[in-house]
Formats: structure tokens, sequence, C-alpha cells
């Protein structure tokens, strides 16, 4: 297959995989908080969340695994690629078995340090961790197939295992079995996606040959040596994740966690698509820097990011107008009334970093994401500061502003500091070229829906939201078609659907 199409492949597969979470988000996560309730669906969140810190562990093995392996694959490295994963393999069991033995001791202790008296949290915690201990070890083949550029597979793998998984938790919540149920299906479910990794793996590298005795301090000097720039971003990623939800937890209440997260988890859903966007990139980053295409990278950055924006305002201009009527709708209007102002004070910070997004996953494919790595683990401590400060005086709106804020500074001004001082580019010409179509395109759009909100369609129930929403995307996406995409880019479209359209009217004839 040629690596063109591999690359669009991977891109459409990808965008599949998306949505589907958001397909599970829309039907999955309100059925779960209005059955369970929000102080039991917080306290999911809550239990999955804390699981989060343990896997700090990880130390970048991961995403070092995925850049080694595109190397490896491009300069035709079997043999070194074979002893990279049985390296990566054998730190992910002890590490795996390390974070058993912690759980299994304090799993009592957390539900009474964060007064959390509902019976199943332990339960909930003792399998959760028994499902990341197996997922830290499996996840090193998924990785490999990522460096393989084989994201056809692992999003086919995660098409399935979201949809057995949301089948599990309905079910277990459905016929009365609440949070145990939800745990068992849990498990069940990430274990066979785990499986599935391995033989995704076997098939498409058919030289697979894992052991213990192949693992070498040579590889393991290597996963070091990359995975050592990125050790500050994993704890922050892990910080963020799982302090957050327990500092709400132990300041203001579990059922707190409920609205914080979801509305989090609303933005992640739409931005999962060019997270996806983002990892494909890494590789292909990493294996031209290899080959020593550095302006194609350059290139790919400029135009990557553009992208990223634009896709990531589709869903972002939508959300900054329609956010109260679609959270009253999808859920009910208690988490609307909480959340609104949460995920539009979100959406500020949100936005700015997904018109840098192509820029982190570059600076991670290429190794050079040190710097970058140890300004997200200061963020994250300063997040978790002032959501320490501000949540007893000033509420749950006062942290999330605060984070938002850091995340802008951060994730976009800093990191594009960075990226430019790495191509050894001017930063503001660089940031022009990025935002400035995108932005002005969204500013006309919002301004159109306030207008068509307070005089038309208001969004009062699913049939006037699915609408406006899609007549929106297609307004903007028809924009973005002719005024943000490269004209090669745009040439190479219509020319392929031209095509397309001669073989079918041919085929018509005859």
């Amino acid at each position: 297959m040629s690596g063109r199409r591999q690359y669009i492949l991977n891109i459409i597969w990808s965008w599949a995989g998306v949505a589907t979470l958001i397909l599970n988000g829309i039907v999955i996560t309100p059925y779960l908080i209005r059955r369970l309730g929000a102080e039991d669906y917080g306290v999911w969140v809550f239990g999955l969340s804390f699981v989060e810190y343990f896997w700090m562990i990880d130390l970048g093995v991961r995403p070092a695994t995925v850049k080694l392996t595109a190397e490896y694959d491009a300069l035709g490295k079997e043999s070194e690629l074979n002893s990279l994963l049985s390296t990566a393999m054998t730190y992910s069991v002890a590490a795996g078995l390390i974070i058993l033995a912690l759980i299994s001791l304090g799993s009592g202790w957390i539900a009474r340090f964060f007064h959390v008296a509902n019976p199943a949290l332990p339960l909930l915690i003792h399998v959760v961790s028994l499902s990341w201990a197996f997922g830290l070890v499996f996840n090193v083949f998924a990785a490999a197939l990522e460096g393989l550029q084989r994201f056809d597979i692992t999003n086919r793998i995660f098409i399935g295992s979201t949809a057995a998984r949301s089948i599990s938790l309905f079910s277990a919540v459905h016929f009365g079995y609440g949070l145990r149920g939800m745990s068992i299906g849990l498990l069940a479910t990430q274990m066979a996606m785990y499986l599935s990794f391995y033989v995704g793996l076997r098939r498409v590298f058919p030289a697979l040959s894992i052991s213990p005795r192949r693992a070498s301090r040579a590889a393991g000097r290597e996963i070091w040596i990359y995975a050592r720039q990125l050790v500050s971003a994993m704890l922050s990623a892990r910080l963020l994740n799982s302090a957050i939800p327990s500092l709400i937890t132990y300041l203001v209440g579990v059922r707190n966690v409920t609205y914080f997260s979801n509305t989090q988890k609303t933005l992640d859903y739409a931005s999962e698509g060019i997270g996806r966007f983002g990892l494909i990139m890494g590789p292909r980053a990493a294996a031209q820097m290899a080959c020593g295409n550095r302006d194609q990278v350059i290139r790919l950055g400029e135009y990557g990011n553009r992208y990223c924006l634009m896709l990531w305002l589709l869903f972002a201009t939508f959300f900054a107008v329609y956010a109260y009527p679609l959270f009253q709708v999808w859920i009910n209007t208690d988490f609307a009334d909480h959340s609104t102002v949460l995920l539009k004070l979100m959406l500020f910070g949100y936005t700015l970093w997904l018109g840098q997004f192509a820029s982190a996953a570059i600076l991670m494919g290429i190794g050079r994401y040190a710097e970058y790595s140890a300004s997200l683990l200061m963020e994250a401590i300063l997040a978790a500061a002032a959501f320490g400060l501000f949540l007893p005086r000033f509420g749950l709106a006062a942290g999330v502003a605060a984070f938002s804020a850091l995340i802008a500074l951060n994730r976009c001004v800093n990191l594009s500091r960075i990226y430019c001082k790495e191509f050894r580019l001017e930063l503001l010409p660089f940031l022009w070229r990025v935002y400035r179509t995108p932005v002005l395109l969204a500013a006309a759009d919002v301004a159109a829906l306030f207008v068509i909100r307070n005089s038309w369609i208001a969004g009062r129930n699913w049939r006037e939201l699915i609408v406006i929403g899609c007549a929106n995307a297609l307004a903007l996406s028809l924009a973005a078609f002719w005024l943000v995409l490269e004209p090669e880019h745009r040439s190479l479209f219509l020319d392929k659907l031209g095509a397309r359209l001669r073989v079918f009217a041919l085929s018509r004839r005859t």
C-alpha cells in the first residue's frame, strides 16, 4: 500500500473511531448519569480517574515505543524492533505488578480519606487497577501498531471495544447491577481489546518475537533517551486527570466531579478526532526526519495546525452558542445549570491549544519534546494549586477559569515559541498564518449562530439541535475548503472527485 493511501486510510479510520466515541458519549453517558444520579456517577468517574495516578509509572515507554518503531520500520531494522518491544514489555510487566500491589493495599484507605461512603468504590478501584495493569503491558503492542502507522487496525479494535464497553455499561445499569456490574463489564471488554492488539500486531509483523531474553540494555537506553523528555508531560497528564477530580471530591463533594468531568469530556469528544490526527502526524514526522526531509516536516506543521484548528471550530462555535440547550436536552436541566458556564470557560483555552496541536505532535515525533514536556508539568502543578485555592473560596467556575487560562498560556503561547525556536521560524508570522483565517471564520459564524438562536432555532429539542449543528458544520466546512485548505490539497481532492465522477458516469452509460 502506498504511503499516501495509507495516510489517508489512517485518517478515515481515526475519524471513524472518533464518531464511535462521540456516539457513545451522546447515548450512554447521559443515560448513566440519569439512572445512577450525579452522586454515584461521580463515584464512577472518581474511581477511574484516581487509578490513573499509577499510569505515571509508564515513564514515557509507550510514546518512545511508537517513535522508535516508526524509525526502525523506516530503516528496515527488524531485529532491533524485536529487542525494543521485548525491553518495553519486560519493564511494563514489572510496572503492572507494582500497580496491583499498591492498589490492593490502599483501596479501603482511599475511600475513607475522600469521604466516599459508597461500598462499591473499593471493588471499582480493584477492578480498574487490574485492567490498567494489563493495559500497561498490552499497550506495547498498540504502540507498535501506531509506530507502523497501522491506525486502521488500532481504530477498528478501538471501535469494537468501545461498542462492547458501552453495551456492557448500559446493561449493568439497566438490569440493576450498578457500579459493581459496570466494573466487571469494563474489565472484560478491556481485556478483549488488549488481546486484539496482540493479534493485530502479529498479522502486520509476522516476525514478532517477544521474550525477556531479547530485552537489552541498549534498547532500554534508547527508550530512556527518548522517554525522559516525556516524563514531565506524562506526569502532567496524570496529575490533571487524577488530581483535579480528587480535589473536587475532597473539597466540594463527589457530585461536582460529574459536572466538571463530563463537561471536559464533551470537549474531549470533539477534540478526539484532532488528537487522532496528531497521532498520525507524529510517526509521519519521525519517518520524514529519519529520511532527512526537514522542509516537509516544517510544512506539515504549518498546515497541520491550521487544519486541526479548523476541525475543532466545527464543534466549538456550536458549543459557544448552544451549550445550555444542548446540555438540557442531552442530559437534564440540573446538568445544564451547573455545566454551561464551565464549558464556555474551557472553550477559550481549548481553542488556542488546538491551533498548536500539530506542533506538539511533531515535536514529540522528532524527539524534541523535553522543554514543552517540562512546561506541561508546571502547568499541571499550577492548575492543581489553582483548584485547591479557588474551589473552597469561589467555587468550581473560578477553578475552571484559571485552568483554561493556563492551557492558553502554555499550550498555545509557550508551545508555539518552542516550536518556532526548534525550526528557526518567526513566531508572530507563524501564528498569524495558522490562526488568522480560522478565527475570522469562527467569529463570523458565532455571530450568525447568535442571531439564529435568538430569532429562529432556539435548540429546544434534538431535531432543532441536529439541524442547526449539521447546517453549521456544513457551512463552515465549505468555507474552510476554499479559504483554509492548501491549494494543492484542494486541487488533489477536486481531481480525485472528478475522476470518480467520470468513472461513475461511464459505468452508467455502459
